[in-house]
C-alpha cells in the first residue's frame, strides 16, 4: 500500500497547534544563518528546545534559539589565537560584498569576529571592542557570535548632528 505524503499542510497544522510566532528551517539552512558547524547547530537547537520533528524530517525555529540565546548565553568575547596569513586574508576579501548582502537582506543576522571586522571596515581588535560594548556577543559552543542588528542599533545611538 502506498502512504500519500502529508507534505505542507501537515506543517502548518503542526505550527498552528504551537500557537506563537514562529521562524521555521531546516538544520543546515540554520546552521548556516547562526554560521555554525551543522552539528554545533543541531546541539544548540535541541537545548533550546526549539526543534520539531515532523515525518522524516526536523526543524528548529530561529525565534525559539533567538531567546535561547538572550537568556542563556554568555556574553563572553573569543579572543582570537593566530593572525590570518595573507591567502586567507584575499580569500575573505572577495566574500565581502556577499556577507554585506546576506546583513543586508535580513538572511544573515550573526557574524563571526572576522566577518563582522570586514563587513564593518575596522580592525578586528577595534570589532571585538565594539561588539563587547554594545552587548552584542554570544557564546555558543566555542564559537562567538556577533549580533548584528544589536550592534548596528549601538552604532546608531552615536549619530553625529552637522552644524550647517
Amino acid at each position: 500500500m502506498v502512504r500519500k505524503s502529508r507534505g505542507p499542510d501537515h506543517i502548518r497544522e503542526h505550527v498552528e497547534k504551537r500557537g506563537y510566532r514562529h521562524n521555521y528551517v531546516l538544520y543546515g539552512a540554520g546552521a548556516y544563518y547562526y554560521d555554525l558547524p551543522y552539528w554545533t547547530f543541531v546541539h544548540l537547537a535541541k537545548n533550546a528546545g526549539a526543534t520539531v520533528d515532523l515525518h522524516r524530517m526536523a526543524v528548529a525555529d530561529t525565534l525559539a534559539i533567538d531567546r535561547y540565546l538572550d537568556e542563556n548565553c554568555l556574553l563572553e568575547p573569543e579572543i582570537p589565537s593566530r593572525k590570518e596569513s595573507v591567502r586567507e586574508m584575499k580569500k575573505r576579501n572577495k566574500d565581502v560584498e556577499k556577507i554585506k548582502r546576506l546583513v543586508a537582506e535580513g538572511s544573515k543576522r550573526w557574524v563571526r569576529y572576522d566577518e563582522g571586522a570586514i563587513l564593518y571596515s575596522v580592525g578586528i581588535h577595534t570589532f571585538q571592542k565594539l561588539a563587547r560594548d554594545a552587548k552584542a556577543c554570544y557564546k555558543v559552543g566555542g564559537v562567538t557570535l556577533i549580533d548584528t542588528q544589536k550592534l548596528d542599533r549601538f552604532i546608531e545611538a552615536f549619530e553625529m548632528e552637522d552644524d550647517d
